[in-house]
């Protein structure tokens, strides 16, 4: 549990030096923007890259993806009703509905699943994000985002150019592990990939926004939701399929994270309830510090 929690801390470290540098005017939070581009065009296909590359496809990788898929179904469902059980309207509800199917399994999954369990596991993080997280996130939370926002169409072509360029790189790295590329190449991207980690948690404090006021109570429901309901329900499927230990405990941490970033990218274009959406982030990416090495003793303790 103390190695666990030191991994943890240090990673959310990184997101306190973000959070720092804003604060003394070395960052803004207009570079977010900036930070974000190279992530999700740069970096992280490369760090997807590379450990397709070193992985090769299994069925795993097909239940880690059918697992995904319907735990995030099963939150939205109780995210519908804890809804309703507020009675949250318009913008509120929309958000509240937006951030309960998806969590931080890209920009703070991949990290905590490389630091963890070393990169050769992170492609079922990876799998995780991209068939349970960014399906979601980019189908049923852009029809709610535009049901009870205002209506765009922008974001589904938005949706789709963030996720082209992590699928292509899935897709090469899997296609290309039998080749021998020259080592200026594997050099060029190694580099990229070892730096995602560092932006991504730069990029996650300089955008944390503390906006608390009337948006707690729906925030701090939605933050049980995440870090309590979720992971609940990847701990039953996980024992209820006798899934292998290294495999339980990847599905449990993605199950386990806070409210994802990209739903404020969203609810922003859409003009949903902003203030909601920032505490929301806030409160479960604090209180994930103490839920996630938690949650990972536990499925220690049950395997």
């Amino acid at each position: 549990m103390r190695e666990l929690s030191g991994l943890t801390f240090g990673i959310f470290l990184l997101i306190g030096l973000g959070v720092f540098l804003r604060r003394i005017g070395l960052l803004k939070f207009e570079d977010r923007t900036a930070l974000n581009n190279i992530i999700i065009y740069v970096t992280l296909p490369a760090l997807i890259f590379t450990a397709a590359r070193k992985a090769p496809f299994s069925i795993e990788l097909v239940e880690i993806s059918a697992v995904a898929l319907g735990i995030s179904l099963v939150a939205v469902g109780f995210g519908w009703v804890l809804a309703k059980i507020l009675r949250l309207k318009g913008p509120t509800l929309g958000a509240f509905l937006l951030a309960s199917g998806v969590g931080n399994t890209g920009y703070l999954g991949y990290p905590l699943t490389q630091s963890l369990f070393g990169r050769p596991h992170l492609v079922k993080a990876v799998f995780y994000d991209m068939f349970g997280t960014v399906i979601i996130l980019f189908t049923i939370g852009i029809y709610f985002a535009n049901k009870y926002g205002t209506p765009k169409t922008s974001a589904w072509r938005q949706g789709a150019t963030y996720a082209a360029p992590n699928l292509t790189a899935l897709g090469l790295g899997f296609a290309t592990q039998t080749m021998q590329l020259p080592a200026a190449i594997n050099l060029a991207i190694d580099s990229l990939a070892g730096a995602t980690t560092g932006i991504i948690m730069l990029s996650i404090g300089i955008s944390l926004s503390w906006q608390f006021g009337r948006a707690v109570l729906p925030a701090s429901i939605l933050t049980a939701l995440k870090l309590a309901i979720v992971p609940t329900l990847a701990l039953g499927i996980g024992v209820a399929l006798h899934m292998p230990v290294t495999l339980f405990s990847i599905i449990l941490l993605q199950a386990s994270m806070p409210v994802a970033l990209m739903t404020f990218v969203i609810g922003d274009k859409y003009d949903l309830d902003r203030d909601f959406l920032s505490t929301s982030i806030v409160l479960s990416t604090l209180l994930s510090m103490v839920t996630i090495p938690l949650w990972q003793t536990i499925a220690v303790a049950l395997t």
